[in-house]
């Protein structure tokens, strides 16, 4: 792979996507609240935030969505077209959408929810759009140059159409009005909400009539109301309490790999790891095959490279799998001044090695992996602090 200057060191070349459902006493749906509990907070009302839980609640929807193979299909936008030249795309709405509020679906409520969204931390930032406007019953995006993975941005959580009294006067999203087959109840952040079948919802009804989402941060409470009933859902786990439910007669554990990779992000740009040889020598010191198999308890997936074999159109055959040398690490460390100190910490002019780790609980594997990284970097002189923050502090770090 590359070297470049945002270098990211890959740890582990897939995921394990896993939920847990609760299987309850038959009765009916219409009787029963199906609640969700999952780790991820809702952190505000704008899409760029937290649309991913009011989009995987079903509450609010985006233009296009993604099947199985994540390939573009229909949403809101019914179809789409390109021009010759890739610098517009035109999409069609559906006709007879409603909101939550009983407005319609038109053009130009969705360009102007693009529009907001464009101006947002987001997908949509990367695609290069001069302009979203309406036209007819089309939305027509007007690209600087030529961007394919347009469809694929339009289906993302931050692009998420909402309803024009969603919005103040300054474009800021006051309230949730979506056009999902779900309509907002309650919302308590960052931690609750609630929600009931739309009775105007354009496509199939759902059976279910209620819905709730809480945010539980911690694995081990999640794994707790999975336990006792107290949800009917429960999503991203760590591996002792998977293998723990497993056991459980009236629980249903469902794994799946999905495309993922956990990524170790260094700063390029300033500090004892702006020197890509440094870069380099954390990369060589990362026993990702060790990290997969003890503490993900998924052997056979430590990272060879950026993309695994189960993403074929991206994963290179050919490239040079990513290795573990400690002794190749020690040396290019030692080719840029660092020296053992009496504690075996690396210094160079009187300053030790010292690095900060910042990660996240919300995704209960990755303060596990951090604490294997922090003892395996130690084995090459590079001390290292765990900061397990919110998972906002990551993208902090990197605009910092």
């Amino acid at each position: 792979m590359p070297v470049s200057r945002s270098l990211r060191l890959v740890l582990t070349a897939s995921a394990l996507a896993t939920l847990v459902a609760f299987v309850p006493p038959l009765s009916s749906a219409e009787e029963r609240v199906f609640d969700v509990v999952g780790p991820f907070e809702i952190g505000g009302l704008d899409p760029s935030i937290s649309g991913f839980v009011f989009q995987r609640m079903q509450i609010t929807e985006t233009l296009l969505e993604a099947d199985a193979q994540g390939k573009p299909i229909p949403g809101l936008a019914e179809r789409w077209t390109e021009s010759a030249d890739g610098l517009t795309w035109r999409l069609a709405l559906r006709q007879g959408v409603k909101f939550h509020d009983g407005s319609a679906l038109t053009a130009k409520a969705a360009a102007a929810a693009l529009d907001a969204a464009r101006g947002k931390p987001g997908v949509l930032k990367q695609a290069g759009i001069e302009s979203v406007i309406a036209e007819g019953n089309e939305v027509v995006i007007r690209l600087a140059k030529p961007f394919k993975p347009l469809l694929a941005l339009l289906a993302h959580s931050s692009t998420n159409i909402l309803a024009p009294a969603a919005y103040d006067a300054e474009g800021k999203v006051q309230k949730i009005i979506g056009t999902g087959p779900y309509r907002l109840t309650l919302l308590e952040p960052p931690q609750r909400l609630a929600a009931e079948r739309f009775e105007g919802y354009w496509g199939a009804k759902p059976e279910i009539a209620r819905t709730t989402y809480l945010a539980a941060g911690r694995g081990e409470t999640r794994t707790l109301m999975a336990e006792s009933g107290d949800a009917e859902l429960v999503f991203q786990l760590d591996p002792p309490s998977i293998a723990r439910l497993k056991r459980s007669s009236s629980l249903k554990v469902l794994i799946e790999p999905v495309p993922r990779v956990v990524l170790l992000t260094p700063n390029s740009g300033a500090g004892a790891t702006a020197p890509v040889e440094v870069r380099q020598a954390l990369s060589l010191a990362i026993q990702r095959d060790g990290v997969a198999a003890a503490v993900l308890r998924a052997p056979g997936t430590g990272a060879t490279q950026l993309f695994a074999k189960n993403v074929p159109a991206w994963h290179d055959p050919a490239l040079a799998p990513l290795a573990y040398d400690p002794a190749a690490s020690r040396k290019l460390l030692a080719g840029q001044g660092w020296t053992p100190g009496a504690d075996g910490i690396l210094q160079k002019d009187g300053t030790p090695l010292r690095l900060k780790l910042l990660t996240y609980s919300d995704r209960p594997e990755l303060p596990l992996i951090a604490t294997a990284l922090q003892a395996q970097l130690r084995e090459v002189g590079v001390d290292v602090e765990v900061a397990v923050q919110n998972s906002s502090a990551i993208p902090a770090a990197h605009n910092d």
